[in-house]
């Protein structure tokens, strides 16, 4: 059965501009603040990266729809055996004979309990046919293993598996956090806790499909759950009155539970078995919401023996209704370019489809996780960074401390919440293991690779296609030494009008800017930015992937010997909020070339230089440099319109020929800007064509000069994940942390 293909553009017109582009984010967690950031901070940046706000459901949906099924003749059963035993009494637990509010023990103590309630609920549930898996523990100030992440973080509960070696983050089903009492500062700690334990549990165990937890203020429970399509939390019950997640296609080995064998089947079922070598990328699982893709390489085993060379296994969530990256990969090489050899740039499929769980179906975080239960009419949103509660004015209308009606009417936000997103399980097998162009450390490298890359885009916009997400993680290098480009799952051809999806993410650092706004910036009529290349756009350049050879016949009109000419631009203000126009923001060719410029921007002035000049102070230099560039999306406008440069001035002149080559490609790249948005609707599949040029030319005579040959880059290291003290200090400026993480 042949594949559909893509069909060849039939006119230059790029879209029609009614029609609306998919809006880009930028996640947090995505980022490298997020890494550098203290336990707090990090906490923080994962509940802002949900918007701040969760689905708000009532106990009953939560327990019809994501708890795992339990026979209502079970239920029962269970619970006269509790009140035979005189473990319930008048519909109270005994164990709880007072408020934990109102107990003089310490909090430990206080909730110690529960420990006792879970094993009896778990001794009378138990039948012939199944026995409990979990056991319940409380020992908070112990902190469970975790063997991919730096982690200090430790639950005041959790269920563990019974069968384990020592207390280990992928041994843990369900996470709790409680506090006696029922305030605000207990709930937004409780908050913080929980959804960070969310992650660490999801993002440190690559078999985990969802997983649960609950928070306790008083007698106040919250039940949450997650999965890679929502976040759910439950309105509050009294707890005292009133299938764990694992994937079965992944499977561990006793004798090192860091090795995986991983399941995966392709389109028509076929199924094979990858044993997993290493991890080499799994940061997008840093965030709660988003695909949490992992990479590994992996060796396909046959007969429970490794085969065959070394491959590399991508596990993704991705939207039910999107087109699988393995589809876009192959439509991408199918189309007819005037080069033969696109496919050495690009990943070669060894197979791909979706992971198959129960019954063979298809594993799904709505059909198959939540049985497809729709969320009632009327949910709320529960909102994660609460204000805090409004100071006493007057003695009369004081409440009593903790008092859950001072809480009451800032916990919930009557908004339109974020609806879950249903998400498909999907895993591809790439021939080529590569590691990502930010490992490296020479900058003469880099930029070979980078020259490489562009080559790739320029191939991909000539044959209809753009990138859209072009980011130091998906330039890749394989062991030949050649750049590959990766990711490929947002692509979309310049005729693509299906259906598009409420939002797609993307890393800031190098987000086009107009991509982060979702909007035209250049529209004004009255811009003036010279052009350094005068092209043809609608011819295609033929570029070369020689960035070593002094004798090609391209040449490039840099000059590496002499200072950068000043360049003036008169630009447009950047409107501070969206205008209505009758045109949608759509994304094109010229997006993809700002990120490599944001890219070659990162690694002259974010990544530190190895510089052996006792009368520069580097490190100083590229810190001001990266805080005016990265630190916002204003500075970002800031710099667009400063063609000169004068923020790069001052970096070491070891560099001085790439801030030579920004400076023209800063004009060009606004010039071709204000030019294809005097009419929308005229922009093409081939408008970034001249810069395309302009990049790639440049990059090769830095290359051929060897200008950058003596350069190296420090490199990058994890940041080992720190506490910012005890519990008390954690929270005291909860409030100050986010209004400044909300502003950045």
């Amino acid at each position: 059965m042949s594949r559909p293909i893509t069909p060849p553009p039939t006119d230059k017109r790029f879209h029609d501009p009614s029609i609306k582009n998919t809006p880009t984010i930028s996640r947090r967690t995505h980022g490298t603040i997020f890494h550098q950031s203290l336990l707090a901070d990090r906490r923080l940046y994962n509940l802002l990266d949900n918007n701040g706000k969760v689905i708000l459901v009532s106990p009953e949906y939560f327990f019809n729809a994501v708890i795992p099924l339990v026979s209502t003749s079970r239920v029962d059963t269970v619970i006269e055996g509790l009140q035979a035993a005189g473990l319930i009494v008048d519909g109270r637990w005994c164990a709880f004979p007072q408020d934990p509010s109102k107990s003089r023990k310490n909090e430990i103590e206080t909730f110690n309990p529960l420990i006792e309630i879970t094993d009896a609920i778990a001794t009378l549930g138990a039948g012939k046919d199944r026995a409990s898996l979990v056991t319940y523990e409380s020992n908070p100030y112990a902190i469970p293993y975790s063997s991919l992440r730096q982690n200090s973080t430790h639950p005041d509960g959790y269920f563990i598996l019974k069968e384990r070696n020592g207390n280990r983050w992928i041994d843990i089903s369900v996470t709790a956090e409680f506090k006696k009492a029922n305030g605000y500062e207990q709930v937004t700690d409780n908050i913080n806790k929980m959804v960070w334990s969310l992650l660490q549990a999801s993002r440190d165990d690559a078999r985990k499909r969802c997983t649960f937890g609950f928070t306790i203020e008083d007698t106040d429970m919250r039940c949450w759950y997650w999965n890679r399509g929502t976040l759910l939390v439950t309105e509050p019950f009294n707890f005292i009155t009133e299938e764990l997640g694992w994937d079965t296609t992944m499977k561990r080995l006793k004798t090192d539970p860091n090795v995986l064998d991983i399941t995966v089947r392709s389109a028509t079922k076929r199924k094979s078995v990858y044993r997993t070598i290493k991890m080499l990328s799994d940061y997008r699982t840093d965030s709660l919401v988003g695909r949490g893709t992992r990479v590994w390489e992996a060796v396909r085993l046959e007969k429970g023996q490794p085969v065959g060379p070394h491959c590399a296994l991508k596990d993704v969530w991705v939207e039910v209704d999107r087109r699988r990256e393995g589809d876009i990969l192959r439509d991408i090489l199918d189309t007819d370019t005037p080069t033969k050899d696109l496919k050495k740039f690009f990943f070669t499929v060894n197979r791909d489809g979706d992971v198959l769980v129960q019954d063979g179906r298809p594993d799904d975080t709505f059909s198959v996780m939540m049985r497809g239960q729709l969320l009632p009419d009327d949910v709320l949103a529960f909102d994660l960074t609460p204000p805090a509660p409004a100071p006493i004015l007057s003695e009369s209308s004081k409440m009593a401390t903790g008092s859950p009606a001072a809480w009451e009417e800032v916990k919930v936000v009557r908004m339109e919440p974020s609806l879950p997103c249903a998400k498909r399980h999907y895993r591809i097998v790439f021939k080529e293991v590569c590691k990502p162009i930010w490992e490296e450390t020479s900058l003469h490298t880099i930029f070979q690779k980078l020259g490489q890359a562009v080559y790739a885009l320029n191939m991909m916009h000539t044959s209809g296609w753009v990138h859209r997400d072009v980011s130091t993680s998906n330039i890749l290098i394989d062991a030949t030494g050649r750049a590959r480009l990766a990711d490929v799952e947002h692509a979309r051809h310049t005729h693509d009008t299906s259906s598009m999806h409420p939002v797609r993410t993307g890393n800031a650092d190098f987000m086009a800017v107009e991509v982060a706004q979702n909007q035209y910036l250049f529209r004004s009529k009255e811009n003036i930015v010279p052009q350094r290349i005068e092209s043809n756009p609608k011819a295609a350049p033929c570029l070369s992937t020689d960035f070593d050879d002094p004798s090609s016949s391209q040449k490039s009109t840099l000059r590496v010997d002499t200072p950068p000419p000043p360049v003036y631009i008169i630009m447009p203000k950047f409107p501070e909020k969206p205008t209505a126009t009758t045109f949608k923001f759509w994304y094109n060719s010229l997006h993809d070339m700002e990120s490599i410029i944001w890219i070659v921007l990162y690694f002259v002035v974010k990544r530190s230089l190895v510089i052996h000049d006792n009368n520069f102070n580097a490190t100083k230099q590229n810190n001001l440099a990266a805080l005016l560039v990265f630190s916002n999306s204003t500075a970002r406008q800031e710099f667009l319109k400063d063609a000169t440069l004068r923020l790069l001035s001052d970096l070491h002149p070891s560099v001085h020929a790439v801030t030579t080559a920004l400076s023209a490609w800063v004009a060009k790249l606004v010039s071709e800007y204000e030019k294809v948005e005097k009419d929308i609707s005229s922009i093409s599949h081939l408008v970034a064509n001249g810069l395309c040029t302009l990049i790639h030319q440049d990059i090769r005579t830095i290359c051929q000069m060897n200008q950058l040959c003596d350069v190296q880059i420090v490199p990058v290291r994890r940041v080992v994940e720190k506490r910012d003290g005890d519990d008390s200090k954690e929270n005291c400026d909860i409030q100050a942390r986010t209004a400044a993480i909300k502003g950045s």
